[in-house]
Protein backbone atom coordinates (compact mmCIF):
# COMPACT_ATOMS: atom_id res chain seq x y z
CA UNK A 1 0.00 0.00 0.00
CA UNK A 2 2.85 2.72 0.82
CA UNK A 3 4.14 1.80 -2.97
CA UNK A 4 0.85 2.24 -4.40
CA UNK A 5 0.71 5.61 -2.40
CA UNK A 6 4.01 6.76 -3.55
CA UNK A 7 3.20 6.22 -7.16
CA UNK A 8 -0.80 7.82 -6.86
CA UNK A 9 1.14 11.26 -5.63
CA UNK A 10 3.86 11.29 -8.57
CA UNK A 11 0.96 10.68 -10.84
CA UNK A 12 -1.14 13.60 -9.30
CA UNK A 13 1.56 16.15 -8.88
CA UNK A 14 2.73 15.20 -13.07
CA UNK A 15 -1.27 15.87 -13.67
CA UNK A 16 -0.97 19.24 -11.50
CA UNK A 17 1.87 19.96 -14.09
CA UNK A 18 0.49 19.33 -16.93
CA UNK A 19 -2.87 20.97 -16.40
CA UNK A 20 -3.14 24.07 -13.94
CA UNK A 21 -5.94 25.96 -15.19
CA UNK A 22 -5.97 29.43 -15.91
CA UNK A 23 -8.95 32.24 -16.62
CA UNK A 24 -6.85 33.95 -18.92
CA UNK A 25 -9.29 35.78 -21.16
CA UNK A 26 -8.56 34.79 -24.79
CA UNK A 27 -9.69 37.47 -27.67
CA UNK A 28 -8.30 35.78 -31.58
CA UNK A 29 -6.71 38.55 -33.55
CA UNK A 30 -7.68 38.74 -37.37
CA UNK A 31 -5.08 37.65 -39.37
CA UNK A 32 -5.01 40.44 -42.09
CA UNK A 33 -1.80 42.22 -40.99
CA UNK A 34 -0.41 38.77 -38.97
CA UNK A 35 2.52 37.13 -41.35
CA UNK A 36 2.44 34.22 -39.70
CA UNK A 37 -1.10 33.17 -40.95
CA UNK A 38 -0.43 30.01 -43.37
CA UNK A 39 -2.60 30.02 -46.16
CA UNK A 40 -2.62 26.39 -47.38
CA UNK A 41 -3.60 24.92 -50.87
CA UNK A 42 -6.60 22.37 -51.56
CA UNK A 43 -5.96 19.53 -49.60
CA UNK A 44 -7.23 16.21 -50.15
CA UNK A 45 -8.61 13.62 -47.50
CA UNK A 46 -5.14 12.43 -46.71
CA UNK A 47 -1.73 14.31 -46.93
CA UNK A 48 2.12 14.26 -46.28
CA UNK A 49 3.83 17.25 -45.25
CA UNK A 50 8.00 16.44 -45.21
CA UNK A 51 10.54 19.19 -43.72
CA UNK A 52 13.52 19.00 -45.64
CA UNK A 53 16.04 21.43 -44.60
CA UNK A 54 14.65 24.56 -45.32
CA UNK A 55 12.03 23.14 -47.54
CA UNK A 56 8.53 22.43 -46.10
CA UNK A 57 6.53 20.15 -48.72
CA UNK A 58 3.14 19.64 -48.93
CA UNK A 59 1.51 16.10 -50.73
CA UNK A 60 -1.77 14.83 -51.62
CA UNK A 61 -2.00 10.67 -50.80
CA UNK A 62 -3.58 9.74 -53.46
CA UNK A 63 -3.58 5.78 -54.71
CA UNK A 64 -0.74 4.80 -53.22
CA UNK A 65 1.30 7.86 -54.38
CA UNK A 66 2.72 11.15 -52.77
CA UNK A 67 1.27 14.03 -55.31
CA UNK A 68 3.49 17.29 -54.90
CA UNK A 69 0.69 20.17 -54.21
CA UNK A 70 3.10 23.07 -53.12
CA UNK A 71 5.09 24.50 -50.12
CA UNK A 72 4.27 25.68 -46.78
CA UNK A 73 6.03 26.92 -43.86
CA UNK A 74 6.18 26.38 -40.18
CA UNK A 75 3.55 24.37 -39.64
CA UNK A 76 3.86 21.65 -35.97
CA UNK A 77 1.09 20.09 -36.24
CA UNK A 78 -2.29 20.65 -38.65
CA UNK A 79 -6.14 19.59 -37.76
CA UNK A 80 -8.34 20.14 -41.23
CA UNK A 81 -12.16 18.40 -42.58
CA UNK A 82 -12.35 18.14 -45.94
CA UNK A 83 -15.89 18.50 -47.21
CA UNK A 84 -16.31 21.72 -44.81
CA UNK A 85 -13.28 23.92 -45.90
CA UNK A 86 -12.22 23.98 -42.02
CA UNK A 87 -8.67 24.19 -42.19
CA UNK A 88 -6.66 24.38 -37.99
CA UNK A 89 -2.51 24.52 -37.94
CA UNK A 90 -0.07 25.08 -35.35
CA UNK A 91 2.19 27.53 -36.65
CA UNK A 92 5.74 28.16 -35.33
CA UNK A 93 6.91 31.59 -35.00
CA UNK A 94 10.05 31.30 -33.44
CA UNK A 95 12.22 28.43 -31.86
CA UNK A 96 12.80 27.67 -28.34
CA UNK A 97 14.96 25.69 -26.52
CA UNK A 98 12.36 23.18 -25.33
CA UNK A 99 9.22 24.41 -27.26
CA UNK A 100 8.88 26.72 -30.05
CA UNK A 101 6.75 29.76 -29.97
CA UNK A 102 3.42 29.34 -31.60
CA UNK A 103 0.30 30.32 -32.70
CA UNK A 104 -2.98 28.42 -34.24
CA UNK A 105 -4.78 29.78 -37.46
CA UNK A 106 -8.38 29.08 -38.49
CA UNK A 107 -9.96 29.13 -41.43
CA UNK A 108 -13.26 28.08 -42.10
CA UNK A 109 -14.95 28.71 -45.64
CA UNK A 110 -14.52 32.83 -45.67
CA UNK A 111 -13.76 33.46 -42.08
CA UNK A 112 -9.89 33.95 -40.36
CA UNK A 113 -8.64 34.46 -37.21
CA UNK A 114 -6.07 33.43 -35.40
CA UNK A 115 -5.37 32.69 -31.46
CA UNK A 116 -1.99 33.32 -29.70
CA UNK A 117 -2.14 34.55 -26.70
CA UNK A 118 0.23 31.94 -24.92
CA UNK A 119 3.55 30.85 -25.69
CA UNK A 120 2.79 27.64 -27.27
CA UNK A 121 0.62 24.91 -27.67
CA UNK A 122 0.33 21.06 -28.61
CA UNK A 123 -1.79 18.23 -29.36
CA UNK A 124 -4.62 19.92 -31.20
CA UNK A 125 -7.73 18.10 -32.04
CA UNK A 126 -10.98 18.82 -34.05
CA UNK A 127 -14.24 17.89 -33.28
CA UNK A 128 -16.11 15.54 -35.95
CA UNK A 129 -18.00 18.42 -37.94
CA UNK A 130 -15.67 20.60 -37.09
CA UNK A 131 -17.38 23.06 -35.01
CA UNK A 132 -14.75 22.79 -31.76
CA UNK A 133 -11.17 22.73 -30.89
CA UNK A 134 -9.18 21.24 -28.07
CA UNK A 135 -5.58 21.84 -27.59
CA UNK A 136 -3.36 21.98 -24.37
CA UNK A 137 -1.08 25.72 -23.78
CA UNK A 138 2.36 26.09 -22.32
CA UNK A 139 2.47 29.54 -20.92
CA UNK A 140 6.54 29.68 -21.65
CA UNK A 141 9.28 28.11 -22.83
CA UNK A 142 9.19 24.65 -20.50
CA UNK A 143 7.31 21.23 -20.53
CA UNK A 144 6.81 22.26 -17.07
CA UNK A 145 5.11 25.14 -17.89
CA UNK A 146 2.06 23.29 -19.50
CA UNK A 147 -1.42 25.50 -18.72
CA UNK A 148 -5.15 24.46 -19.15
CA UNK A 149 -6.92 22.58 -21.82
CA UNK A 150 -9.12 24.62 -23.80
CA UNK A 151 -11.66 24.38 -26.22
CA UNK A 152 -12.91 27.09 -28.82
CA UNK A 153 -15.18 27.28 -31.75
CA UNK A 154 -14.04 27.75 -34.71
CA UNK A 155 -15.26 31.25 -34.93
CA UNK A 156 -12.91 31.87 -31.88
CA UNK A 157 -15.37 31.69 -28.75
CA UNK A 158 -13.64 30.01 -25.72
CA UNK A 159 -15.77 27.56 -23.53
CA UNK A 160 -15.99 27.59 -19.80
CA UNK A 161 -14.45 23.92 -19.58
CA UNK A 162 -13.95 21.62 -16.38
CA UNK A 163 -11.88 22.80 -13.99
CA UNK A 164 -12.42 20.40 -11.78
CA UNK A 165 -10.64 17.74 -13.22
CA UNK A 166 -6.54 17.64 -13.81
CA UNK A 167 -6.26 16.07 -17.25
CA UNK A 168 -3.36 14.11 -18.06
CA UNK A 169 -1.48 15.07 -20.65
CA UNK A 170 -2.80 14.73 -23.98
CA UNK A 171 -5.88 12.56 -22.89
CA UNK A 172 -8.46 13.84 -24.40
CA UNK A 173 -10.04 12.80 -27.38
CA UNK A 174 -13.58 13.59 -29.41
CA UNK A 175 -16.21 11.35 -29.12
CA UNK A 176 -18.43 13.45 -32.06
CA UNK A 177 -19.23 17.24 -32.19
CA UNK A 178 -20.51 17.80 -29.16
CA UNK A 179 -18.76 15.38 -26.53
CA UNK A 180 -15.15 15.43 -25.44
CA UNK A 181 -13.72 12.29 -23.62
CA UNK A 182 -10.67 13.01 -21.32
CA UNK A 183 -9.02 11.26 -18.61
CA UNK A 184 -7.62 12.75 -15.17
CA UNK A 185 -7.91 12.63 -11.53
CA UNK A 186 -10.45 15.25 -10.08
CA UNK A 187 -8.75 18.07 -7.58
CA UNK A 188 -8.44 16.35 -3.93
CA UNK A 189 -8.85 12.54 -4.95
CA UNK A 190 -7.08 9.74 -5.46
CA UNK A 191 -6.57 6.86 -7.28
CA UNK A 192 -6.31 5.53 -10.42
CA UNK A 193 -8.58 8.36 -12.19
CA UNK A 194 -11.76 8.18 -14.98
CA UNK A 195 -12.40 8.30 -17.83
CA UNK A 196 -15.01 11.65 -18.37
CA UNK A 197 -17.56 13.08 -20.82
CA UNK A 198 -17.72 15.86 -20.93
CA UNK A 199 -21.42 17.80 -22.91
CA UNK A 200 -20.76 21.25 -24.07
CA UNK A 201 -24.39 20.93 -25.58
CA UNK A 202 -25.75 20.46 -21.57
CA UNK A 203 -22.50 22.12 -20.16
CA UNK A 204 -22.33 18.66 -18.10
CA UNK A 205 -19.03 16.12 -17.06
CA UNK A 206 -19.93 12.45 -16.43
CA UNK A 207 -18.08 9.47 -15.53
CA UNK A 208 -17.99 7.57 -18.35
CA UNK A 209 -15.06 4.75 -16.81
CA UNK A 210 -13.35 4.42 -13.39
CA UNK A 211 -12.93 1.05 -13.19
CA UNK A 212 -8.61 1.24 -14.17
CA UNK A 213 -6.34 -1.75 -12.92
CA UNK A 214 -3.74 0.65 -13.00
CA UNK A 215 -3.11 4.39 -14.88
CA UNK A 216 -4.60 4.78 -18.02
CA UNK A 217 -1.54 5.44 -20.59
CA UNK A 218 -3.67 5.73 -23.35
CA UNK A 219 -7.39 5.55 -24.69
CA UNK A 220 -8.95 5.65 -28.13
CA UNK A 221 -12.84 6.18 -28.77
CA UNK A 222 -13.66 3.88 -31.86
CA UNK A 223 -17.73 5.31 -32.06
CA UNK A 224 -19.86 6.92 -30.03
CA UNK A 225 -20.15 4.17 -27.17
CA UNK A 226 -17.02 2.20 -27.20
CA UNK A 227 -13.57 2.49 -26.90
CA UNK A 228 -9.79 0.96 -26.44
CA UNK A 229 -7.75 1.78 -23.61
CA UNK A 230 -4.26 0.32 -22.18
CA UNK A 231 -3.54 0.60 -18.31
CA UNK A 232 0.08 0.07 -16.54
CA UNK A 233 -0.23 -1.28 -13.10
CA UNK A 234 3.48 -1.17 -11.72
CA UNK A 235 4.68 -2.27 -14.89
CA UNK A 236 1.77 -5.04 -16.15
CA UNK A 237 -0.06 -3.79 -18.95
CA UNK A 238 -3.58 -4.23 -20.15
CA UNK A 239 -5.04 -3.55 -23.49
CA UNK A 240 -8.86 -3.64 -23.19
CA UNK A 241 -11.88 -3.02 -25.01
CA UNK A 242 -15.03 -1.23 -23.26
CA UNK A 243 -18.88 -0.79 -24.35
CA UNK A 244 -20.29 1.81 -21.99
CA UNK A 245 -23.94 1.63 -22.89
CA UNK A 246 -23.85 -2.16 -21.63
CA UNK A 247 -20.67 -1.62 -19.28
CA UNK A 248 -18.65 -4.63 -20.91
CA UNK A 249 -15.11 -4.71 -20.69
CA UNK A 250 -13.09 -7.11 -22.60
CA UNK A 251 -9.10 -7.62 -21.98
CA UNK A 252 -7.53 -8.23 -25.14
CA UNK A 253 -3.74 -8.31 -24.77
CA UNK A 254 -1.36 -8.00 -22.09
CA UNK A 255 2.05 -7.43 -24.54
CA UNK A 256 1.42 -3.69 -25.22
CA UNK A 257 3.41 -0.88 -23.31
CA UNK A 258 2.23 1.80 -25.06
CA UNK A 259 -0.45 2.48 -28.11
CA UNK A 260 0.73 5.79 -29.70
CA UNK A 261 -1.79 6.03 -32.61
CA UNK A 262 -5.24 4.20 -33.99
CA UNK A 263 -6.92 4.15 -37.44
CA UNK A 264 -10.60 2.06 -37.27
CA UNK A 265 -11.36 -0.02 -41.09
CA UNK A 266 -15.18 -0.58 -39.92
CA UNK A 267 -15.63 -2.35 -42.85
CA UNK A 268 -13.73 -4.88 -41.85
CA UNK A 269 -13.69 -4.87 -38.42
CA UNK A 270 -10.21 -3.88 -37.71
CA UNK A 271 -8.36 -1.76 -35.49
CA UNK A 272 -5.10 -1.02 -36.85
CA UNK A 273 -2.64 0.48 -33.86
CA UNK A 274 1.18 1.88 -33.91
CA UNK A 275 2.28 -0.16 -30.43
CA UNK A 276 5.12 -1.00 -28.90
CA UNK A 277 5.12 -4.66 -27.28
CA UNK A 278 6.77 -5.35 -23.94
CA UNK A 279 9.67 -7.69 -25.10
CA UNK A 280 10.66 -5.73 -28.67
CA UNK A 281 13.22 -2.74 -29.01
CA UNK A 282 10.90 -1.12 -31.97
CA UNK A 283 7.54 0.32 -32.62
CA UNK A 284 5.48 -2.15 -34.91
CA UNK A 285 2.07 -1.61 -36.94
CA UNK A 286 -0.75 -4.21 -35.52
CA UNK A 287 -4.39 -5.00 -36.35
CA UNK A 288 -6.81 -5.75 -33.43
CA UNK A 289 -9.88 -7.86 -34.18
CA UNK A 290 -11.80 -6.99 -31.15
CA UNK A 291 -14.69 -9.53 -31.83
CA UNK A 292 -11.84 -12.77 -32.13
CA UNK A 293 -9.82 -10.94 -29.84
CA UNK A 294 -6.82 -11.47 -31.45
CA UNK A 295 -3.50 -9.09 -32.21
CA UNK A 296 -1.71 -9.58 -35.38
CA UNK A 297 1.36 -7.86 -36.01
CA UNK A 298 1.59 -6.84 -39.33
CA UNK A 299 5.06 -5.23 -40.12
CA UNK A 300 8.08 -6.61 -39.06
CA UNK A 301 11.91 -6.00 -40.61
CA UNK A 302 10.41 -3.11 -43.53
CA UNK A 303 10.87 -0.66 -42.33
CA UNK A 304 13.05 -1.57 -38.98
CA UNK A 305 11.07 0.99 -36.61
CA UNK A 306 7.60 3.07 -37.29
CA UNK A 307 7.71 6.82 -35.96
CA UNK A 308 5.43 7.24 -32.83
CA UNK A 309 4.59 11.20 -33.29
CA UNK A 310 2.47 11.04 -36.21
CA UNK A 311 -1.02 10.16 -37.25
CA UNK A 312 -1.85 6.60 -38.51
CA UNK A 313 -4.49 6.81 -41.34
CA UNK A 314 -6.59 4.93 -43.65
CA UNK A 315 -7.76 6.09 -47.35
CA UNK A 316 -11.27 4.93 -48.59
CA UNK A 317 -10.18 1.86 -49.58
CA UNK A 318 -8.71 0.30 -46.01
CA UNK A 319 -5.30 1.07 -47.00
CA UNK A 320 -3.02 1.79 -44.58
CA UNK A 321 -0.74 5.09 -44.30
CA UNK A 322 2.20 5.42 -41.46
CA UNK A 323 5.25 6.65 -41.27
CA UNK A 324 8.69 4.94 -40.83
CA UNK A 325 12.86 3.93 -40.43
CA UNK A 326 13.93 1.21 -43.20
CA UNK A 327 16.85 1.47 -41.59
CA UNK A 328 19.01 3.67 -38.91
CA UNK A 329 18.52 7.32 -40.01
CA UNK A 330 17.17 10.33 -38.87
CA UNK A 331 15.02 10.09 -41.81
CA UNK A 332 11.68 8.59 -42.52
CA UNK A 333 9.83 7.60 -45.08
CA UNK A 334 5.79 6.89 -46.33
CA UNK A 335 4.97 3.33 -46.50
CA UNK A 336 1.53 1.44 -47.15
CA UNK A 337 -0.22 -1.50 -45.69
CA UNK A 338 -2.40 -3.22 -48.35
CA UNK A 339 -4.65 -5.55 -46.46
CA UNK A 340 -6.05 -6.92 -49.26
CA UNK A 341 -2.29 -8.69 -50.46
CA UNK A 342 -0.55 -8.48 -46.74
CA UNK A 343 2.10 -6.34 -48.18
CA UNK A 344 4.24 -3.40 -46.88
CA UNK A 345 5.06 -0.52 -49.59
CA UNK A 346 7.34 2.15 -49.87
CA UNK A 347 5.64 5.11 -51.44
CA UNK A 348 7.89 8.02 -50.57
CA UNK A 349 10.48 9.02 -53.35
CA UNK A 350 13.03 10.83 -51.10
CA UNK A 351 13.61 10.21 -47.45
CA UNK A 352 12.86 13.03 -45.01
CA UNK A 353 11.08 14.58 -41.94
CA UNK A 354 7.56 13.21 -43.11
CA UNK A 355 4.11 13.92 -41.02
CA UNK A 356 0.70 12.95 -41.75
CA UNK A 357 -3.11 14.27 -41.43
CA UNK A 358 -6.42 12.71 -42.68
CA UNK A 359 -9.33 15.14 -43.59
CA UNK A 360 -11.72 12.90 -42.97
CA UNK A 361 -13.47 12.10 -39.43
Amino acid sequence: MKINRKIIIVMMLFSCLASVGCNKKNEPSKPQNDNYFVKLPKLGEQVGINIKKSTESIYNIEKGKLNFLGNTANILELQYLKDKETYISLVGIKRGTELPQAIINISSGDKSLVIKDFYSAKNLRLSSKGSKLAFRTYTEDSISSADDVRIYDINGKRYNFDKEVLISGDLYKWLDDSNLLYYGVKKGEQGYGAIYKYDFATNTRTIIFDKFNGYCTNFFPLNSNEFIALENNMGQYSLFYYNFSNNMRIDVSSNFEKIFSVAIDTNIGNVYVIAKESNEENNSLYSVNLTKRNVNRLVYDFPQSIDENTDLILDQEGKVYFVGYAQASSDNDVFQYDYTNKSVNLISNQSGNYRLYSGAK
